[in-house]
């Protein structure tokens, strides 16, 4: 790290005089959080840097791709209301837009019991792709799950949330798995 320097110009119409002092170097930069600029895929390294909040030098390193999953990632989908993927056919009747859900005989009506459906974390009444969201950024404590919505996305009943689960949870919206007794206990 070298010695930076500071110019100072006298603001004075008259005077214009301009003095430069030397700021000596401290030995280490003070850097900021990385920040992707490229995402690593399976066929290309990514790229992140960070930069020195002191001088300004900013530092690029490359990544290569990494995976624990043998299934791509999910794509990030925003905090809004899920929407249907395909606009509306006008030529088909009015029906409502709701698909078969999973039927979960864990739900109660007894208003002194806990209500809740095993996978349903938003507690909307049925099993989505965004209840599997919020279980995944519970599992990666992003968001903090609390009574019946923890109840909901732990399937294990081990009193945490995992990215398995958050898995098991979208098999289940998608209708291509289901939740087994053994799980509900």
């Amino acid at each position: 790290v070298e010695d930076g320097e500071q110019t100072r110009t006298c603001q004075d119409e008259d005077c214009g005089e301009t003095e430069t002092e030397t700021i000596p170097a401290t030995g280490e930069h003070t850097y900021g959080d990385w920040v992707i600029t490229t995402e690593a895929t399976a066929d290309n390294d990514g790229t992140r840097e960070h930069t020195c909040s002191v001088c300004g030098y900013t530092e690029t390193e490359t990544f290569a791709y990494t995976s624990t999953d043998t299934e791509p990632d999910e794509p990030e989908t925003p905090d809004t209301p899920d929407t249907p993927d395909e606009p509306e056919n006008p030529d088909t009747p009015d029906t409502p837009d709701t698909p078969d859900e999973p039927e979960n005989p864990d739900v109660t009506d007894d208003p002194n019991e806990s209500s809740y459906m095993v996978g349903d974390v938003n507690l909307d009444g049925k099993v989505t792709a965004a209840d599997a969201r919020l279980a995944l950024r519970a599992a990666a404590k992003i968001e903090d799950l609390e009574g019946d919505a923890l109840l909901a996305a732990d399937l294990d009943g081990n009193g945490n949330v995992t990215a398995a689960e958050a898995r098991k949870i979208l098999r289940v919206a998608a209708q291509i798995d289901t939740f087994t007794n053994d799980e509900n206990e």
